[in-house]
């Protein structure tokens, strides 16, 4: 949903449905049912806020920020979701973030970009994403429960506790749920243990040929994104898978 014009008084929004929920609609077999609904805002910029104040910052936000159009891919939309929360005032926000365990390789930032891990080996790999505050604990309301853990299944799975949901037909996103690992009681911070395993056409040098990066056409490049469902924070990871000794 996204809004097409709010120049006036007349806001005019328009509102689609996913490729998946178009799917679930032409199969007209009760299957598609509109249970909930979720609101973001991916386009606000709330620097001005720390920069004008509250009063004007509210008032540039609501009238220079470009507004984006409904999306139908479920991916890239609503990156970032609202929340609503116990207490309404809130002067601390988590962030975050992960490592990898099973000695696999978190890349140089500088060569390669920030939040980028090497899938080398044959077994699995497994990360972990934790919240972090930088003082006190989280807030009441955002210590994460469930994820939502997003990974192209042309490259990878999601094993372990995770649960499929739901896979784009298109794009062959598969969308995983999974319970937190723990949390720790001294911060009321969340994390979660994330085991990804190479998918059978990883094992197939024709999805190298294909899919391999310009660069180096034996790794192939794709992203893993986790969402924590309670405080809508999401991370982003890339992932470079490289070629066994096929």
């Amino acid at each position: 949903m996204g809004f097409l014009d709010h120049s006036t008084n007349n806001i005019i929004i328009d509102a689609v449905l996913t490729d998946h929920g178009r799917r679930l609609l032409a199969e007209n077999q009760g299957s598609f049912k509109i249970a909930f609904f979720s609101l973001g805002d991916d386009e606000v910029d709330y620097t001005h806020i720390r920069k004008f104040g509250r009063t004007v910052g509210k008032e540039k936000i609501s009238k220079n920020t470009p507004i984006f159009e409904a999306q139908t891919n479920s991916s890239q939309a609503l990156k970032h979701r609202l929340i609503t929360l116990p207490n309404p005032i809130v002067s601390v926000i988590p962030s975050m973030t992960f490592t990898a365990n099973s000695g696999n390789e978190v890349l140089s930032e500088a060569t390669y970009g920030s939040n980028t891990v090497k899938f080398s080996g044959a077994g699995n790999m497994s990360l972990s994403f934790k919240q972090t505050v930088g003082t006190g604990a989280v807030p009441a309301g955002l210590t994460d429960q469930t994820y939502t853990i997003m990974a192209n299944e042309r490259f990878l799975g999601v094993v372990g506790s995770a649960v499929k949901v739901s896979t784009q037909a298109n794009t062959r996103i598969a969308a995983y749920t999974q319970v937190k690992s723990s949390t720790d009681p001294a911060t009321n911070a969340a994390s979660v243990d994330v085991t990804l395993s190479r998918s059978s056409a990883m094992t197939d040098s024709t999805t190298f040929a294909q899919f391999g990066d310009y660069s180096d056409p034996n790794q192939v490049t794709t992203v893993v994104s986790v969402i924590g469902d309670q405080s809508g924070l999401r991370k982003d990871i890339k992932v470079i898978i490289a070629k066994l000794n096929i």
